[in-house]
């Protein structure tokens, strides 16, 4: 089972995702579209989780339980066990999606939940949060983009990602994602660059007749690509007129 062509579905039902991913900004589909190539089938990975587990678990399970008629409360507490242990097996027989399985806290001798991050504290143009997570000593990353309103709710499934990465090496994946336009000044050539990273523009200015360049944060809209070329002409025009 994967998850991106469903996830996809989703952002495109917000009416505002059609309008996203012009010019420079990064939206929620151009980080999926990005990490497409790294998502694994959750199913696959589970179904191997089921059969290595339940192979033996159903008889280990039964031949742990047995009643002790000498002692009422050892027998409850060999009850207990063995309903959450049944509950255990049984649950993983109807897990459909991570999500599911991230919110089973029966689960958990099964994965490790890890670090996580959301994109809201970069302010970046895509709003997403990620998990890093730990299923049979193999690491992944679990991710989810939000559709629309209050940016702590209101997110689509996660997709699974075989990634093996370390924190920055997942983050250094994420900055591969960057969108450029350049454009002409007079003698200047300007290109500007953002990544999903950051609310900031990589602003690098070229002059074209000698090798005097210039590399700025100009302060600007973000969501604008007129405002930027506005700042940067006005940066220009004091540079030039010094």
């Amino acid at each position: 089972m994967k998850m991106y062509e469903t996830i996809k579905k989703e952002l495109l039902k917000n009416e505002n995702m059609l309008e996203y991913g012009k010019e420079l900004d990064i939206s929620e589909l151009d980080v999926l579209n990005h990490l497409k190539e790294h998502e694994v089938d959750i199913k696959e990975i589970f179904e191997d989780i089921k059969y290595y587990e339940n192979e033996n678990l159903e008889e280990e399970i039964d031949n742990t339980f047995f009643l002790n008629y000498d002692n009422l409360e050892s027998n409850i507490q060999e009850l207990q066990e063995y309903q959450k242990r049944k509950e255990k097996l049984n649950n993983l027989d109807i897990v459909e999606n991570f999500d599911e399985l991230l919110n089973n806290k029966s689960l958990d001798d099964y994965y490790n939940l890890c670090d996580s991050d959301n994109s809201y504290n970069w302010n970046s143009s895509a709003t997403f949060q990620f998990q890093y997570v730990e299923i049979k000593e193999v690491e992944y990353v679990a991710i989810k983009f939000h559709i629309s309103g209050d940016v702590r709710t209101n997110y689509t499934y996660d997709m699974l990602l075989d990634t093996n990465f370390s924190d920055n090496e997942f983050l250094e994946e994420l900055n591969e994602l960057r969108k450029n336009i350049s454009f002409k000044y007079q003698d200047y050539t300007v290109h500007v660059s953002s990544d999903v990273t950051s609310e900031l523009f990589d602003i690098y200015i070229e002059n074209d007749n000698e090798s005097n360049d210039y590399q700025e944060y100009i302060d600007c809209d973000y969501n604008n690509f007129n405002s930027i070329k506005e700042s940067v002409i006005k940066f220009l025009g004091g540079v030039i007129n010094v």
